[in-house]
């Protein structure tokens, strides 16, 4: 039979976590769940705990040379059977219910994701987060923030993931925000589900709680990785429409590009964007995208195709 859904757990150095994560879902077993664990090099006792849990049930386990969260993520995609796919972390839970709960809206119909409610833990208090409905296709209720940057909150049909080649960048602790940006591309039918299936640990050392300076370079890399995969989608869709809908991402690399500037700079930054959308957002935004393409592809089809998206818009 074949799997309809399959959980990936990136670990790395969680023992005092990862136990709590496998028995939420050992609880809710399913003939039609597959578990993919990938034990990214840890130096603690995780290894342990994850063959354990082996030993007592049907858990898939990849063990490799640590690589971080990203390349960790990949793997398990890699090793996953499932017709969708739910990324979570190894020290935080699924809710009781949420397998049951994400099946049946697989099997309902074949939609291209599934987004659900989650909960914050932070020093024992609890804070409940409920998905924004779409608001326009999903990419833009993506790049509105309607969606979220994080995956864990949401499932993802394989095929779209696997036919366009969508990875987790390597080096990069905001991994989410391309990798959901390049599948919101390719995503038509996204189900929001009210249900609160997911149970998300702010911990001390984690990615939330590092160092803001790092939080914002990664997160300017991640944008920059989007915008790529941007600009190559508009190119090869060649239309205004569709050059269109994708001029708000580039506003936000520009944007968390000038956040980064000193004070006065960032003012005159930040009010010459002001300006420009004032004008003609879509516009300007088109006339990015071709600029892009000829920074980044040096070609002369490149070139050729930005100056028909300055002229032709």
């Amino acid at each position: 039979m074949d799997k309809l859904l399959s959980i990936v757990i990136a670990a790395y150095n969680v023992e005092p976590w990862v136990d709590d994560c496998l028995l939420s879902i050992e609880s809710q077993r399913d003939d039609r769940l597959d578990v993919v664990i990938v034990d990214d090099g840890s130096t603690d006792g995780t290894s342990d705990v994850i063959r354990a849990h082996k030993k007592r049930w049907a858990l898939q386990c990849v063990t490799k040379k640590n690589g971080g969260l990203s390349s960790a993520r990949n793997a398990g995609a890699s090793a996953a059977g499932g017709r969708y796919l739910w990324f979570i972390d190894a020290d935080d839970m699924i809710l009781p219910g949420a397998v049951a709960c994400m099946i049946a809206q697989c099997e309902q119909q074949r939609f291209d994701a599934i987004v659900f409610g989650t909960e914050e833990i932070m020093e024992g208090h609890r804070v409940p987060h409920r998905p924004r409905p779409i608001v326009g296709t999903p990419l833009e209720s993506y790049l509105a923030g309607h969606l979220r940057f994080a995956v864990w909150n949401k499932i993802l049909r394989a095929e779209i993931v696997n036919n366009h080649r969508i990875r987790f960048p390597i080096g990069c602790s905001m991994e989410g925000i391309s990798f959901l940006g390049a599948f919101f591309l390719h995503a038509s039918n996204v189900k929001v589900v009210p249900d609160i299936c997911y149970a998300y640990r702010i911990r001390p050392g984690s990615i939330v709680t590092s160092a803001s300076e790092r939080i914002l370079s990664d997160t300017r890399l991640a944008l920059t990785e989007l915008e790529k995969e941007l600009v190559d989608h508009a190119s090869e869709r060649g239309t205004r429409r569709g050059l269109a809908r994708c001029a708000s991402a580039l506003w936000a690399v520009r944007i968390a590009e000038v956040m980064r500037w000193p004070t006065e700079r960032r003012r005159a930054g930040l009010a010459c964007i002001w300006v420009l959308g004032k004008q003609d957002l879509s516009r300007i935004g088109c006339a990015l995208i071709a600029l892009d393409m000829v920074v980044w592809r040096k070609t002369v089809r490149a070139i050729a195709m930005a100056y028909k998206i300055v002229v032709g818009i």
